[in-house]
């Protein structure tokens, strides 16, 4: 969804079809074609659920996973944990060739939410072990920025920040069912010196599907190969946001929202 404008599909993944993979279109590509280097790292294994394949279908020239890191440093569940990211991210950034698309995938907040510091968050309940994962994830995060935000590549950088998908913890009170759309509203932050409008909150709705739309748009790039996605920030654009999960999915725009039940072929909510 986030590099490909393709939505996120209840009972299965296009990314595990290669032929259907292979007809998305991809940011990283279309960014390459309009000149810049593209590069990818994750801490953890990219063969993982077809990864790889897919990054590679999208465009991007350079992945990096875990094998390519130095051993011995901090490594959890799925990998090499995101200060050891972040970290080596800040080191990268110094060589790439100007301009860039530098893609990240954290996986410190992951289930099981084993990190290598003391929890901010007291206890072992599943609310404070997600809380404390996230907790890390972001300092480490804030690390990352502000030391970014001091090379002079930060002028002419945009960073966006986006989760992939929602969550059913923290636990709502009342507890909500794993359908609701609060489960699936998810944060994105543009960042960068290279923004002209900063400190602003944006209330439009959207969803992952509109992100390379939106990013192409504000490079003046073409994105009509995004069917599924919208530039939010488009004068006339119609917000709503659509989410699968494992029984259905959800809609969402200005109206209100539903969800409907596949299984039961209903609407549920």
């Amino acid at each position: 969804a986030v590099l490909s404008g393709y939505p996120a599909l209840g009972n299965a993944s296009i990314i595990k079809a290669l032929r259907k993979m292979g007809s998305l279109p991809g940011l990283p590509r279309d960014l390459d074609r309009a000149g810049y280097t593209t590069q990818f790292m994750y801490g953890g294994d990219l063969g993982w659920a077809n990864f790889r394949s897919f990054l590679l279908h999208a465009g991007f020239e350079t992945m990096l996973g875990e094998g390519t890191f130095t051993r011995g440093l901090p490594h959890g569940d799925w990998g090499y944990h995101d200060q050891v990211l972040f970290g080596r991210a800040d080191r990268l950034v110094d060589s790439l060739a100007r301009p860039f698309f530098f893609g990240m995938l954290t996986l410190s907040s992951h289930d099981p939410y084993v990190i290598p510091v003391p929890s901010a968050f007291p206890g072992s309940d599943p609310n404070d072990l997600f809380l404390s994962a996230h907790h890390y994830t972001d300092s480490t995060l804030g690390v990352f920025i502000r030391a970014l935000a001091a090379k002079p590549v930060w002028d002419s950088t945009v960073v966006i920040i986006i989760a992939d998908h929602g969550h059913r913890l923290p636990e709502l009170t009342p507890p909500a069912e794993l359908s609701d759309p609060s489960a699936f509203h998810i944060p994105m932050l543009w960042l960068g010196g290279a923004l002209a409008v900063r400190d602003t909150v944006i209330h439009v709705i959207g969803s992952p599907t509109d992100l390379a739309s939106t990013l192409l748009s504000q490079l003046g790039l073409p994105r009509t190969a995004y069917t599924w996605g919208d530039d939010i920030l488009r004068p006339g654009h119609r917000p709503a946001a659509y989410y699968g999960y494992h029984d259905g999915f959800g809609y969402v725009d200005a109206r209100g929202g539903f969800v409907f039940n596949e299984g039961g072929r209903r609407v549920v909510q």
